[in-house]
């Protein structure tokens, strides 16, 4: 990527960037079955980029016990969560499950022994990805 931003071409660099974030966040789309809620893959997908695979299983699964689901909450994104997790998106709808969602990043990142240092960039992000999320429903 420095190569191509040093030659001038930043597009492909862009583009770069891009596939590289799709092709390390690819389970989350597993997770979902479909690309029918492109906002709740958008918030899921940035969470694990930034936070990884195991983090961002906990705040689904917190997400999913909102409404009921009684999940064991241990990261692990199997065949139980996948399924709650489509239920829940088709009798809430992508919206409602997004709040919920935006809640649980939200306190995951107030109780990281770092959010003193860099709770309000956090809190930041997750309101800025909480907004294209809901410009994508």
């Amino acid at each position: 990527l420095k190569a191509l931003l040093d030659a001038g071409r930043r597009e492909e660099a862009w583009e770069g960037c891009l596939q590289y974030v799709l092709d390390n966040t690819a389970a989350v789309r597993s997770w979902l079955g479909s690309d029918a809620f492109p906002g709740v893959e958008f918030i899921l997908r940035d969470h694990y980029f930034n936070s990884g695979s195991r983090n961002t299983g906990k705040i689904l699964q917190r997400a999913l016990n909102i409404h009921g689901a009684g999940l064991v909450v241990d990261g692990i994104v199997g065949p139980k969560t996948r399924q709650e997790l489509q239920d829940q998106l088709a009798a809430t709808g992508e919206a409602v499950f997004l709040v919920g969602l935006q809640e649980k990043r939200q306190a995951f990142y107030r109780l990281c022994k770092q959010f003193p240092t860099f709770g309000k960039g956090w809190l930041n992000r997750c309101d800025d990805a909480f907004s294209v999320a809901r410009s994508l429903i």
